[in-house]
Protein backbone atom coordinates (compact mmCIF):
# COMPACT_ATOMS: atom_id res chain seq x y z
CA UNK A 1 0.00 0.00 0.00
CA UNK A 2 1.11 3.53 -0.70
CA UNK A 3 0.63 6.46 1.66
CA UNK A 4 -2.07 7.85 -0.62
CA UNK A 5 -3.98 4.56 -0.40
CA UNK A 6 -3.86 4.68 3.39
CA UNK A 7 -5.04 8.31 3.50
CA UNK A 8 -7.88 7.50 1.09
CA UNK A 9 -9.04 4.51 3.16
CA UNK A 10 -8.92 6.51 6.41
CA UNK A 11 -10.95 9.33 4.89
CA UNK A 12 -13.59 6.91 3.63
CA UNK A 13 -13.69 5.25 7.07
CA UNK A 14 -14.21 8.66 8.67
CA UNK A 15 -17.12 9.27 6.32
CA UNK A 16 -18.73 5.99 7.44
CA UNK A 17 -18.81 7.24 11.05
CA UNK A 18 -21.22 9.97 9.92
CA UNK A 19 -23.87 7.41 8.95
CA UNK A 20 -26.87 7.94 8.78
CA UNK A 21 -25.88 11.53 7.97
CA UNK A 22 -24.28 12.53 4.68
CA UNK A 23 -21.32 14.85 4.20
CA UNK A 24 -22.48 17.59 1.82
CA UNK A 25 -19.37 19.77 1.82
CA UNK A 26 -15.99 19.53 0.11
CA UNK A 27 -14.27 16.15 0.19
CA UNK A 28 -10.75 15.87 -1.23
CA UNK A 29 -9.17 12.44 -0.60
CA UNK A 30 -5.61 13.54 -1.45
CA UNK A 31 -4.75 17.25 -1.57
CA UNK A 32 -2.07 18.05 -4.17
CA UNK A 33 0.71 20.40 -3.08
CA UNK A 34 -0.24 23.04 -5.65
CA UNK A 35 -3.71 23.30 -4.03
CA UNK A 36 -2.44 23.78 -0.46
CA UNK A 37 -4.02 27.26 -0.25
CA UNK A 38 -7.46 25.65 -0.08
CA UNK A 39 -6.73 24.91 3.59
CA UNK A 40 -7.27 28.63 4.28
CA UNK A 41 -10.82 28.53 2.89
CA UNK A 42 -13.52 29.47 5.44
CA UNK A 43 -15.72 26.49 4.56
CA UNK A 44 -16.11 23.02 6.09
CA UNK A 45 -14.05 20.33 4.38
CA UNK A 46 -12.58 16.87 4.80
CA UNK A 47 -9.15 16.70 3.21
CA UNK A 48 -6.49 14.01 3.22
CA UNK A 49 -2.97 15.41 3.25
CA UNK A 50 0.48 13.99 3.88
CA UNK A 51 2.08 15.33 7.06
CA UNK A 52 5.31 16.19 5.22
CA UNK A 53 3.44 18.49 2.86
CA UNK A 54 1.57 20.08 5.75
CA UNK A 55 4.72 20.76 7.80
CA UNK A 56 6.52 22.07 4.71
CA UNK A 57 3.76 24.53 3.86
CA UNK A 58 2.97 25.56 7.45
CA UNK A 59 6.27 25.30 9.40
CA UNK A 60 4.93 27.13 12.48
CA UNK A 61 1.95 24.79 12.84
CA UNK A 62 2.18 22.44 15.79
CA UNK A 63 0.70 18.93 15.86
CA UNK A 64 -1.76 19.93 18.60
CA UNK A 65 -3.30 22.56 16.32
CA UNK A 66 -3.90 19.99 13.60
CA UNK A 67 -5.72 17.44 15.74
Amino acid sequence: FTLQDVIDVKLIALMSFLFPLNWLHSLIPILPLDMIDILDAPVPFLIGIESGILSESYPDLSYEEVT
